[in-house]
């Protein structure tokens, strides 16, 4: 019981400041503040609710579905990305890191594999095999959504 009683006093300002924000978050962080005084054996449930109030763009994007443009696409995972790491010059692009390190170590950088993943990325950048970058540029927007597939867009 003091568990929840001292949960419902650190998130009161946080309540406060979602309040803040919004009025879309403002309802949410009031229902959720009301469900938590009701159902004392969800307080973990009710923090990770107020970890999803807040949606990065990417998944904003994706909610939005068709039409939605991208201005490239990752060539490991095949999702739309804006930002990410160019690869040989824009030979690939990843959008994680870690499809990034599986690319440089299936080029043999580390063969027995006794590197770490951040020497590997900050010997890759030096050597400029690769860079990360953001597209913010209406033109620089090549492939869209359409159909529910990410395809390429005709000029």
């Amino acid at each position: 019981m003091k568990d929840i009683k001292r949960l419902q006093k650190e998130n009161a300002e946080l309540l406060e400041r979602l309040k803040s924000s919004n009025a879309v978050i403002d309802n949410a962080a009031e229902t959720i503040a009301e469900w938590f005084k009701t159902e004392e054996d969800r307080g973990d449930i009710y923090l990770e609710l107020l970890g999803e109030l807040a949606p990065n763009e990417d998944v904003i994007r994706r909610a939005e579905g068709e039409g939605v443009k991208f201005a490239r696409q990752c060539n490991a995972t095949n999702e739309g990305m804006d930002s990410g790491y160019v690869y040989n010059d824009g030979e690939m692009y990843f959008k994680h890191k870690e499809d990034l390190v599986k690319q440089l170590r299936a080029d043999g950088v580390d063969k027995n594999n006794e590197l770490s993943d951040d020497f590997i990325i900050a010997e890759s950048y030096e050597n400029e095999t690769h860079y990360y970058t953001e597209w913010e540029d209406e033109d620089d927007f090549e492939y869209i959504i359409k159909d529910g597939k990410l395809i390429l867009i005709e000029d």
